[in-house]
């Protein structure tokens, strides 16, 4: 929005007067999404005390072995399956959003032939891809948790 004004004819402090708005209303909106998302975590780990959660974490990362404490693998546990739920629910919301930016941006590029773009697709490809692959490695992370037990 800011960025454009300037280059079809708006002035540079209308520009900058956009870029400010528009960001200050892109940081309010991932900081609730966030802090809503955050608070969605610490339900499905219930009364876990801080360290564990941490530990919890890490024990979800790939290639990370799996940890010997079981309090800390049941809490990985839950939270790859609470990850889960929420990758399952927003499944469709989020192919039809990542698709469509993807062929917005492929058509922008042939049509403007902003370079840009040829940043904005490939990420756009890896969150389809990231979309369709965390669910199955978290199910095998979850078999690997709990076959530790």
């Amino acid at each position: 929005m800011g960025l454009y004004s300037e280059h079809e004819g708006g002035s540079r402090g209308f520009a900058l007067v956009g870029g400010v708005i528009s960001g200050l209303l892109f940081a309010a909106t991932m900081t609730l999404v966030f802090r809503r998302l955050d608070l969605a975590t610490q339900a499905a780990l219930g009364d876990t005390p801080a360290p564990v959660r941490r530990a919890a974490l890490r024990a979800l990362q790939r290639r990370r072995p799996v940890p010997a404490d079981p309090e800390i693998r049941a809490a990985g546990v839950r939270l790859a399956e609470h990850q889960l739920a929420q990758l399952r629910r927003w499944r469709i919301a989020a192919l039809v959003i990542w698709s469509l930016l993807l062929i917005i941006n492929v058509v922008s590029l042939l049509d403007d032939g902003s370079l840009w773009r040829l940043v904005l697709i490939p990420l756009y490809l890896c969150l389809l891809v990231y979309q369709f692959s965390r669910p199955r490695y978290l199910r095998r992370r979850i078999k690997l948790l709990e076959a530790a037990g």
